[in-house]
């Protein structure tokens, strides 16, 4: 009978997903944060100042790639290596330059004709490269949203801005199911002093407000998407520990349990197969409200300037416009709010969506 309980894992999953989209907040929710992942995606071939691919001087060179990495590559070790592999075939095919060709540079290369054909994104402009004779600008040829105060097309911004919203989300979210999830089952597998450690352990960082730790740890730490990651993983766990550590206590009476345990199963084996799958699913639910909770950190981090400004954010463009807006120049703020409202609503309603189907079984 236990191993029947173990192996019914996967047609849990599939009956959560199947209640999920017959809700209405499930379906919107998946639509939306489906919408970013798409957009985040990608954003280095929907707006950039570089071609997708090209052929320059006779050779077919693939700028895109190079565009994508930096846009995903945060760690700039890691960046440095992806851009100076060396492909089996020969080149780099996510080097930055081809060869000192760099944003503006290819649209001299193409007037004097060493381009003969390239394809372009649908939006030609950076969200990254400061131009100091665009500033500004109102909507209009060539800026569908107009610039910023730094010159960027505001476009191009609030596509390339959903890379960092979702890798915060993501990230801090894969560390915080990590831990909280693992220390979880963990202590209340266990019990005994592990088990009052770890809870007396939880209590302690939940106790510490998340942000202000962020805020903190921004005066120590490089501005950027690792560091925001690391501080809100490390401060966002408690909550779904004490989610996994009650539902295990439970589970590890339950008959399937005991019957594994009394036909001779290592105890980490029955808390794998036949506790573990069980508490994956109510745990999910936190994980989506945590993910709008990044997304608001890291852009209320651009808000207030505490964030790498090399990065394009929705909270920057926020910033922008509240500082413009007597002069009229608040529509920014106006963009990069609604794709925060977006976003954040997009992964509440998944939550809510994820709430009501466990509710429904």
């Amino acid at each position: 009978m236990w191993a029947e309980h173990g192996f019914a894992a996967a047609g849990r999953w599939r009956g959560l997903l199947a209640r999920l989209l017959r809700q209405p907040a499930g379906r919107g929710g998946l639509g939306l944060v489906g919408l970013l992942l798409a957009v985040a995606l990608l954003a280095p071939v929907l707006a950039a100042d570089r071609p997708v691919v090209a052929r320059l001087d006779g050779h077919l060179v693939w700028p895109g790639l190079s565009s994508a990495a930096r846009a995903w590559v945060t760690v700039p070790a890691w960046r440095d290596a992806l851009e100076t592999w060396e492909a089996p075939g020969g080149g780099r095919p996510f080097a930055g330059r081809y060869p000192e060709l760099e944003g503006a540079d290819w649209a001299r290369a193409e007037a004097a004709g060493r381009v003969s054909w390239a394809l372009w994104p649908p939006l030609r402009a950076s969200a990254t490269r400061f131009d100091g004779a665009a500033m500004d600008r109102p909507p209009g040829e060539g800026h569908p949203l107009g610039t910023d105060d730094h010159g960027r097309d505001v476009l191009a911004i609030l596509l390339h801005g959903a890379i960092p919203a979702l890798q915060v989300a993501l990230g801090s979210q894969a560390l915080v199911a990590l831990l909280g999830v693992g220390l979880g089952l963990w202590a209340g597998w266990s019990g005994g002093w592990l088990d009052l450690a770890l809870s007396r352990l939880a209590e302690a960082v939940a106790a510490i407000p998340a942000f202000l730790l962020v805020v903190a740890a921004m005066a120590f730490l490089a501005p950027g998407v690792p560091a925001v990651v690391l501080v809100l993983g490390l401060a966002g766990w408690p909550l779904l520990f004490r989610l996994v550590r009650a539902e295990t206590m439970r589970l590890r009476e339950r008959p399937w349990v005991l019957a594994a345990r009394a036909a001779g199963a290592p105890g980490w084996r029955v808390a794998r197969r036949h506790v573990l799958p069980h508490v994956l699913a109510p745990a999910a639910v936190a994980l989506p409200v945590g993910a709008a909770r990044a997304i608001l950190a890291e852009s209320t981090l651009a808000f207030l300037g505490l964030g790498d400004p090399s990065l394009p954010s929705w909270g920057a463009l926020v910033q922008q416009g509240r500082l413009h807006a007597a002069a009229g120049g608040g529509l920014p703020a106006l963009w990069g709010g609604l794709a925060i409202l977006l976003a954040v609503a997009g992964f509440n309603l998944l939550g809510e969506g994820l709430r009501a189907a466990l509710a429904a079984r």
